[in-house]
């Protein structure tokens, strides 16, 4: 350095500088913006070609808004749907010696049957008192074996409407007993198979079932299933009531007519148009047992003997009663009961068939 000299850099020019990394960086923001958009859009197509269809989301209760980690619960109901079927019932009570039904006292009592208890006699000269009923059940067995429970299958033996009766030593008879699948125009007979000594499960036999209802997959071990879960639930709670609530008031009048269509006759019918369709719920499991299952998933009455089912398939349970002590939950009966049932009817038939020369 030579004397008088100064040691003094150049001035840094700032301005042109900051407008260099002001437009690196909006230009990087930018790119960045646009992968996220793209990403936003892959994952909203993706969205959309996953979720649920409206009709879907009415049947699950599923809102648009929910989120895609629910969308286990529709597809396995459409999976598992035709699976599950609308067991529909008649029965009256006789006196066992004579096989008499008991009878209304005349017509208008028949036709008010459903009101206020009216007389009944052997001897009346109405109709005999036939009781009406629906419950659901579901195919555990390829061979056509449907668990559902007792209540359902012999309602007689739940509560006590008809107790009197019983004391009196009136017996009940079946008038009829059928099954309606999902997609099948015509309903299958069924039989009793076994009914469970103490709990609430009955196996049913369905006559000539065709091979396209699906069997539905059934967890013996209660351990698959833990508190907080979440289960949802097959059924037809209301019966045809809450099938015919669903359809708008053309539909509505294709299906009833003005001719007064029977019960046999409009199950029938609606059978026809496609229109049996199990409804589907969902709920958290509230208590696990070795017999039991609490939930909250919501059903009314009708929806007894439907599957309980888990995420992963499977189920895990057969849709009992109400808890009415505990108003919104409900519990079910472990289906190892009627996997239990089946095992025992299986083993019978094949003893039989050995005994056979």
């Amino acid at each position: 350095m030579t004397p008088g000299s100064t040691n003094q850099s150049s001035p840094i020019r700032w301005g042109p500088l900051l407008t260099a990394l002001l437009t690196v960086t909006v230009l990087t923001l930018g790119v960045l913006s646009l992968r996220q958009h793209h990403r936003l859009q892959t994952l909203e197509a993706r969205e959309l070609l996953s979720s649920p269809s409206r009709r879907d989301r009415q049947t699950m209760n599923i809102s648009p808004n929910d989120s895609a980690g629910r969308n286990w619960e529709a597809k396995l109901a459409a999976q598992m749907a035709g699976g599950v079927c609308l067991i529909q019932g008649e029965y009256m009570f006789v006196e066992p010696q004579s096989e008499k039904p008991l009878r209304y006292a005349n017509n208008t009592a028949a036709a008010d049957a459903g009101s206020q208890p009216q007389p009944l006699s052997l001897n009346g000269a109405g109709e005999p008192m036939i009781v009406h009923y629906t419950g659901s059940g579901f195919l555990i067995d390829a061979e056509g074996y449907i668990a559902t429970n007792k209540h359902v299958a012999s309602p007689w033996t739940a509560g006590n409407q008809w107790e009197y009766l019983l004391a009196a030593g009136y017996e009940p008879r079946r008038c009829l007993l059928r099954a309606f699948f999902p997609g099948q125009v015509e309903a299958v007979g069924l039989t009793i198979a076994a009914e469970a000594e103490n709990d609430d499960i009955t196996l049913l036999r369905a006559q000539s079932l065709p091979p396209s209802v699906p069997v539905l997959t059934c967890a013996a071990d209660h351990q698959v299933v833990r508190v907080g879960q979440t289960v949802i639930l097959l059924g037809y709670p209301t019966g045809f009531d809450g099938l015919l609530a669903r359809l708008d008031d053309d539909e509505l009048a294709a299906i009833i007519g003005t001719e007064g269509l029977s019960f046999e006759q409009m199950a029938l019918r609606m059978a026809q148009r496609g229109l049996i369709e199990p409804v589907a719920t969902r709920g958290m499991c509230g208590r696990v047992g070795k017999g039991m299952l609490v939930y909250d998933a919501q059903t009314a009455i009708g929806g007894s003997g439907g599957p309980v089912i888990t995420e992963d398939g499977c189920v895990v349970a057969i849709n009992t009663a109400l808890m009415k002590s505990f108003a919104g939950s409900n519990f079910g009966m472990n289906i190892k009961g009627a996997l239990d049932l089946l095992a025992n009817v299986k083993s019978q038939e094949k003893l039989t068939a050995q005994a056979q020369p």
